[in-house]
């Protein structure tokens, strides 16, 4: 559990931080911002992408033989893809069906906001741009398959949509949480500013 925990965390954080820079960006459009802000929102994907990731790999769905029972012929990859269409298709639904009902959207949004489905190539695009982010290719910075500003353009009112369900499940007091590797990591940092200090 721990470890979703602080895969939601590094998430967060990697939004909120991109949410800054984006607010920094607005005001002086220099390189260095434009740097930090891709960054950053490629930082938010590859988390968000993990920490969903770590649901599909556990999912009954997924297991049997390394295969998934819905798509049985097809590789790992392919299936985590048509997953996190069938997700994100489940949470349109679901939020859709809850306004209709009378409730509210925690973000504000209305029933006509989740009437979509995503795009066929929502999954494979999100794996693609966490790959780019997580391998050093010249796909980063070329516009080849799909750039970041593409997949921001076509895909970021879903990908809103898996994080903010994310946060709704996972935003958590993380002081009540045992931490003992960052705690040990910490230490060893105090540790070795200590002893340059002296």
């Amino acid at each position: 559990m721990i470890v979703r925990v602080h895969q939601y965390y590094r998430c967060k954080t990697s939004f909120n931080n991109f949410a800054e820079a984006t607010i920094q960006l607005n005001r002086n459009h220099n390189t260095e911002l434009r740097i930090i802000c891709f960054e950053h929102y490629s930082s938010f994907l590859s988390h968000l992408y993990e920490y969903y990731l770590s649901f599909i790999e556990q999912s009954d769905q997924f297991k049997r033989k390394g295969r998934y029972v819905d798509y049985p012929s097809e590789k790992p990859h392919i299936v985590s893809d048509r997953m996190f269409n069938e997700e994100v298709n489940k949470l349109c639904r679901n939020h859709k069906a809850s306004i209709e009902r009378g409730e509210k959207s925690a973000q504000g949004y209305t029933a006509e906001y989740y009437d979509c489905t995503v795009p066929v190539n929502f999954g494979e695009h999100f794996r693609a741009i966490r790959n780019r982010t997580n391998h050093t290719s010249i796909k980063r910075v070329s516009s080849t398959d799909i750039s970041l500003s593409k997949f921001f353009k076509e895909y970021h009112k879903f990908i809103l949509i898996l994080y903010y369900q994310a946060g709704y499940l996972w935003n958590v007091n993380v002081e009540t949480f045992c931490w003992l590797e960052v705690k040990d990591f910490a230490d060893e940092v105090n540790s070795y500013i200590n002893s340059k200090i002296t």
